[in-house]
């Protein structure tokens, strides 16, 4: 993926984002808005007109992807660990394109992949973590009978994490082509030019007591993979 033209694209549709950015309320445990603008630049690039979420929790990227995109978005949680499922699909209830599932993504995700063979899908890995999303994108690519998931975007992958994925030097990462892969943190412009996206990320970690940040101002961390 070229990173001029991600810019480009960003730039281009500024005005789009900076109005879900400035509805936007982030919940702790979530993306950065940067790092929401930048999943949604590259899935609008790409032409996707289904995203499905793995790891609702808080739904902070869920109603980013609900806002700047009219097309459907489904959310899968297994709802173990933040007890959040109900809470979250409540208060997102009043987005008609967004739909929750309660769930194992390594079930539903191959269930709503076959039961939409003519879209061009997009998908955010942001539960499981570590090792499990390897194996959940095995099991994705076992049931891309289609070919038509054209972007997988994971969370909470850091630059070093990166680094030795493109270096063969972590578990199932020979599963990706490196040609096809991207990081936020590589992109600079969203933490010099665009970082005001994220002021609402940088206010809500000093109220939740954990500023300052190592996170601050390139986020968890996005790596992006062009299928």
């Amino acid at each position: 993926m070229n990173k001029e033209l991600i810019y480009q694209h960003w730039s281009d549709n500024l005005s789009k984002i900076e109005q879900v950015v400035d509805e936007m309320n982030p919940e702790k445990r979530g993306i950065y808005l940067t790092e929401g603008s930048l999943l949604c630049t590259v899935f609008d690039m790409l032409g996707v007109d289904l995203i499905i979420e793995s790891g609702t929790a808080y739904g902070t990227s869920a109603e980013f992807f609900a806002k700047y995109f009219d097309c459907d978005v489904i959310t899968i949680d297994h709802d173990k660990f933040y007890g959040q499922y109900g809470a979250t699909r409540d208060k997102l209830s009043g987005y008609k394109n967004l739909s929750f599932v309660k769930g194992d993504s390594f079930v539903k995700i191959p269930e709503i992949l076959k039961a939409n063979p003519d879209k061009k899908i997009g998908i955010f890995i942001d539960g499981p973590k570590d090792s499990q999303q390897m194996d959940l994108r095995k099991v994705i690519n076992r049931n891309n009978q289609n070919g038509n998931i054209v972007c997988i975007g994971y969370h909470d992958i850091g630059p070093i994490t990166f680094g030795r994925i493109k270096g063969r030097k972590i578990y199932q990462s020979s599963i990706f082509d490196n040609n096809n892969l991207i990081h936020s943190h590589d992109l600079d412009f969203m933490s010099e030019e665009f970082l005001y996206l994220a002021n609402k990320n940088k206010n809500l970690l000093k109220n939740w007591g954990r500023w300052p940040s190592d996170s601050w101002p390139k986020g968890p961390g996005v790596m992006i993979e062009k299928i």
